[in-house]
């Protein structure tokens, strides 16, 4: 048996969202960011778009709506998951913490974009070309290949605990991404281009449908200010 579908949800706009594009628009390698990444707020309008998935899970049909819901240990995403639920004004089951749906753990880079990361510490910058960015694993923290084996530990134990159950899971842009990599079959070069080719958006909604090998994606990328998908 395996799970019916496992929709994944990004979080909203966080402060670290607005900081990385505020340092982008600058042409600055530094964003300002301080603090742990799990610390991270979600932004003024990170709230609204979570705001947005509670009428977006309002407009679900009943039998369509999670029975489970796991969430990301982050702030950004507990946070959008607290709203959206709050603003939906319907009946869902209550979020568990899954540490396994953290972003990618970055270590001593947290908050670092790479560009500063190439500048300050160009031994790492040697080290990720080397690697290559698949394998590369920051100091103290993990690579995409490690990411790789929990997100899929993960998806097993839903098969396993969930039997033709409705999932829903709130969490990041990387654990999306290697969802779709494990679902799908496809390797990271693959994942790497549909990533540049569209960005996932915060508050965004993935589908992946349960199959007898597994899943397969049936949504991708949908903002949640559309109706849901019948």
């Amino acid at each position: 048996m395996v799970i019916a579908e496992l929709v994944i949800m990004r979080h909203g706009e966080s402060l670290a969202n607005v900081a990385y594009q505020a340092a982008i628009a600058a042409g600055r390698a530094e964003t300002g960011l301080t603090g742990p990444d799990a610390e991270v707020d979600l932004s003024p309008q990170g709230r609204q778009e979570a705001a947005g998935v509670g009428s977006w899970l309002a407009a679900l049909p009943a039998g369509r709506r999670p029975q489970v819901v796991r969430c990301s240990p982050y702030r950004r995403a507990w946070r959008t998951w607290q709203i959206a639920a709050d603003a939906s004004g319907v009946s869902l089951p209550e979020a568990v913490i899954d540490d396994r749906l953290t972003d990618r753990l970055m270590g001593e880079l947290s908050l670092m974009r790479s560009v500063e990361v190439d500048q300050r510490f160009p031994a790492e910058r040697d080290r990720r070309r080397a690697a290559g960015p698949y394998h590369y694993q920051p100091p103290g923290g993990e690579s995409y290949a490690h990411m790789h084996d929990r997100i899929a530990a993960l998806v097993a134990d839903l098969h396993v605990h969930y039997p033709g159950q409705r999932v829903l899971a709130v969490a990041h842009n990387a654990v999306i991404l290697l969802v779709r990599m494990i679902a799908d079959g496809l390797t990271w070069t693959d994942v790497a281009e549909l990533a540049r080719r569209q960005p996932l958006g915060n508050a965004s909604v993935s589908r992946f449908e349960a199959i007898t090998s597994g899943l397969r994606t049936t949504t991708w990328n949908q903002p949640t200010g559309q109706r849901p998908d019948a």
